[in-house]
């Protein structure tokens, strides 16, 4: 067993934070408003999260989360840290194909596939309008959790970093 990396201690930190966060208060009204569209405020919160670190890292990126739902049974729940990646977002529902799509199918992380390379090709509908957003790079972290049933798919959710800028999705630990 590996020990988990500073940046997985975080992400586990914020999942542990959100899941014990009381629903009272502000965060409430909000889930009232944004539940027609499909907007859950913890997945919100996550993704406002991956943000956050990565701009203490130097990073500029926008980010989605989402728990994958069984076909037919209406919108999966998400967040997103801005609208960009919540376009992104619907992009991926509507083409059935890109980042999102390939970790919920698979449960496999994706480590920041340059979308003008490879990506063109393996995301042919996707990768023109995330560049056209100024996406340069995608990460996947799968999430635990969530309802499963038969016939879902192997990853029951999926954030996604959209970086802004070229280069690794964090900083390596500085050398001793």
């Amino acid at each position: 067993m590996s020990v988990p990396s500073a940046l997985e201690r975080e992400l586990a930190e914020a999942l542990l934070e959100l899941a014990d966060a009381d629903a009272g208060g502000e965060a409430e009204g909000h889930a009232g408003r944004d539940a027609a569209a499909g907007q859950d405020p913890k997945l919100t919160a996550l993704a406002a999260h991956a943000c956050r670190r990565l701009a203490r890292e130097g990073r500029s990126s926008e980010a989605a989360a989402q728990f994958g739902a069984p076909v037919g049974s209406g919108p999966a729940a998400y967040g997103a840290s801005g609208a960009r990646a919540a376009r992104l977002r619907l992009v991926e529902d509507e083409q059935r194909e890109g980042p999102a799509t390939d970790t919920l199918r698979s449960g496999l992380a994706l480590a920041g596939p340059p979308l003008d390379g490879d990506a063109l090709l393996r995301w042919p509908r996707y990768a023109p309008v995330a560049l056209e957003e100024g996406v340069r790079a995608v990460h996947t972290v799968p999430l635990p959790g969530g309802q499963r049933t038969q016939g879902d798919t192997p990853g029951a959710g999926v954030l996604v970093v959209h970086l802004l800028t070229r280069g690794r999705w964090v900083r390596p630990p500085p050398e001793r």
